[in-house]
């Protein structure tokens, strides 16, 4: 698992002992264009914006539908 975090100071985990299988990739606080799990967000939000979902059934459906065809 890949973990993105900035390195703002309530994101601290220097306290912590992370499993092996787990990686932590840090980017400068307040950089969001460098954190590429914000570009995936942005893509999602671009094409979720003009939906109007009923449940949220409904939301993960589309979700899981629009991963697929796009990632």
């Amino acid at each position: 698992m890949i973990i993105i975090i900035d390195n703002a100071a309530f994101h601290s985990l220097s306290k912590y002992t992370l499993p092996d299988n787990i990686i932590l990739i840090r980017v400068p606080p307040y950089s969001p264009e460098l954190n590429p799990s914000e570009k995936i967000w942005l893509y999602i939000k671009q094409h979720y914006k003009n939906n109007v979902f009923v449940t949220l059934d409904n939301v993960k459906q589309w979700l899981n539908d629009f991963l697929k065809i796009h990632f």
